[in-house]
């Protein structure tokens, strides 16, 4: 009843686990929210804030145990009183677990229930003084903001005190090759627990992710206090104010690690799926390159002696390692990334992707164009830890082979939501490729789009025969409604069940109706723009166009006329063909400088 009746308590929920986003808890039935925090909280007190980490060790602490207890009474309490009181209880008990831990990472997996407790205990203070009972009361706005800014003001304290802690700061200053943490005119050294590259990015990881997730929580306004790092600088420069959030993105492009927007190309656009927004390339960074000029190593070279990986050398700050799918799946968080692309260099790094996706954003857009035999058996088992948010897998050119198939179908069966497959150009032959699509259909693996051409898969007419044949015994299996494209080249197959009425299936399907027409996106521009030429034509020569009744026809025609202009699909195609010209102006400097 308390997060039925005050909305903004739930928002406690997100600082459970820094993979958690302020929305997940719309997802949640309010019924399972408490006994859900209650579970979470264990999670922290046993395994941290990152379970599976290999450097986690337990501290002891009677007092996070008991305050996990008092919240599960605050649960089970049918009276407001006797709720409030149990999780005021908690709050005071999650506050001294905090301030008596000891090692870093039990801190700050206390402090993430701290954060929740404290939250949640303000909230539920303010709705306590106008309740009754078992009556849960609605507070006015005046006491929702008080009690917000009190709670989000502790939060804050404790984060600006986290964040200037030496342990802390040397962390960071190590992975961003700044110029020291000093104290009592001494460098402090970085700490024995993080030269291990695990713990040192969980624990940056971990506090990035707690910074960003207060500041999401209301009121707003109070985010100009937001905790920061102070970084030293040289004599006589001004310290670098680094917000928390914002390191991720300096160590990744400190060490030259690839993490790039572009825009989706539309090439192929009728065998391919529409993605919305900007697709994320990320990849490792290239190899050190030596300077062949420095006499060091010039003589390392005279003396046949391995030069070794350089900046990237193995502990140092700049090595290739797992552990910065960590500061990726942060940075994809804090901007929102629902669209990636991986290339082979990270997954055939051990653990990136099984991280980056189990602490990464959802994500709506998952390829892996080109990658080869990079996409290994585990690769794919691995791609089922996306979850419901996939709606379109891109497999192309993979060189997947029929042994692939049955994990593949296995891991379809945990993307619930996927709307769009493309395994075109891999090494699929015919017997692979049915028996991928009779699992499919077998198992009720309902995915509207897949894409096979560019595989050998034989006799295209005798495939699509056999394909035919497992379409229907599934179309069988239909009450109504229902559809599934499978591209082959520039054909397609289009199985249409019993089609709903009003579908784009159900008008091809209609031999009393003329089917739609194919149009380039470049003529209905130009059909637009030649349209609102007319219209302007029409208002400056027609005395109909100077009336009540004119003037209302020009607005509705300009309004319809605008939707197209503005369209998504209009949109794409004019930044195709800025992104275009961009490429071609570069191509032709490149020639000229050459």
């Amino acid at each position: 009843t308390f997060f039925r009746i005050d909305r903004l308590a739930r928002e406690g929920f997100a600082f459970l686990a820094p993979e958690f986003h302020n929305e997940d808890y719309c997802t949640i039935d309010l019924q399972d929210l408490g006994p859900n925090i209650a579970g979470l909280g264990k999670r922290l007190y046993e395994a941290g804030s990152l379970p599976g980490n290999p450097t986690w060790e337990e501290e002891e602490s009677p007092e996070f145990a008991q305050s996990i207890d008092c919240w599960r009474k605050a649960v089970e309490a049918t009276g407001c009183a006797d709720f409030d009181k149990h999780l005021q209880k908690a709050a005071a008990l999650a506050e001294e677990a905090y301030e008596q831990m000891g090692n870093l990472a039990p801190r700050m997996a206390s402090l993430r229930w701290n954060c929740c407790m404290r939250w949640l205990s303000a909230r539920s203070e303010a709705v306590t003084k106008v309740s009754t009972g078992a009556s849960f009361g609605s507070m006015s706005r005046q006491a929702s903001d008080a009690a917000s800014r009190g709670a989000k003001r502790d939060i804050f304290d404790w984060l600006i005190s986290l964040c200037k802690e030496y342990e802390v700061l040397t962390m960071f200053d190590y992975d961003i090759v700044g110029n020291g943490v000093w104290h009592d005119s001494r460098r402090e050294p970085l700490p024995k627990r993080a030269v291990n590259e695990w713990y040192r990015r969980s624990i940056e990881f971990d506090i990035m992710k707690l910074c960003y997730q207060a500041t999401q929580i209301p009121p707003e306004d109070m985010n100009a206090g937001a905790p920061t790092f102070t970084m030293v600088q040289p004599y006589l420069t001004p310290d670098w104010i680094l917000p928390p959030p914002e390191a991720a993105s300096h160590i990744l492009r400190k060490h030259n690690w690839i993490m790039q927007s572009f825009h989706p190309q539309i090439d192929d656009l009728h065998t391919k799926a529409l993605i919305q927004g900007c697709v994320l390339h990320i990849e490792k960074p290239p190899e050190f390159q030596h300077d062949f000029g420095d006499p060091e190593v010039i003589a390392k070279v005279q003396r046949g002696e391995d030069l070794g990986k350089g900046l990237q050398a193995d502990g140092l700050p700049g090595a290739v390692h797992p552990s910065m799918a960590l500061l990726f799946a942060a940075q994809m968080s804090f901007e929102k990334v629902r669209n990636l692309r991986m290339y082979p260099g990270l997954l055939e790094l051990d653990g990136f992707f099984e991280t980056l996706l189990k602490y990464g954003p959802p994500l709506s857009v998952l390829e892996f164009v080109g990658a080869g035999n990079s996409v290994t058996e585990e690769v794919i088992e691995l791609i089922g830890l996306a979850g419901s948010s996939v709606r379109i897998l891109d497999l192309s050119d993979c060189a997947l082979e029929g042994d692939r198939v049955a994990t593949l179908v296995d891991t379809l069966e945990s993307l619930p939501n996927l709307k769009h497959l493309d395994v075109s150009d891999n090494n699929l032959d015919s017997q692979a490729a049915l028996t991928l699509v009779a699992s499919l259909c077998e198992r009720r693996i309902d995915i509207p789009s897949l894409r096979l051409d560019g595989n050998p898969v034989g006799d295209i007419e005798d495939f699509k025969n056999e394909v035919a044949q497992h379409l229907v015994s599934r179309g069988e299996q239909v009450v109504a409604g229902g559809e599934l494209v499978l591209h082959l080249e520039d054909d397609m197959m289009r199985w249409c069940p019993t089609t709903k009425e009003g579908t784009f299936a159900g008008r091809m399907r209609d031999d009393s109706v003329l089917p739609p027409e194919t149009l380039a996106i470049k003529e209905v521009r130009n059909m637009a723009n030649a349209k609102t030429r007319r219209l302007e034509k029409y208002e400056r020569e027609n005395p109909a166009a100077k009336s009540s009744g004119g003037r209302d026809w020009l607005r509705r025609q300009r309004e319809v006329n605008d939707r197209v202009l503005k369209s998504h699909l209009i949109e794409m195609y004019r930044a195709e063909i800025k992104h275009r010209v961009a490429m071609k102006q570069q191509a032709e400097q490149n020639g000229v400088a050459s």
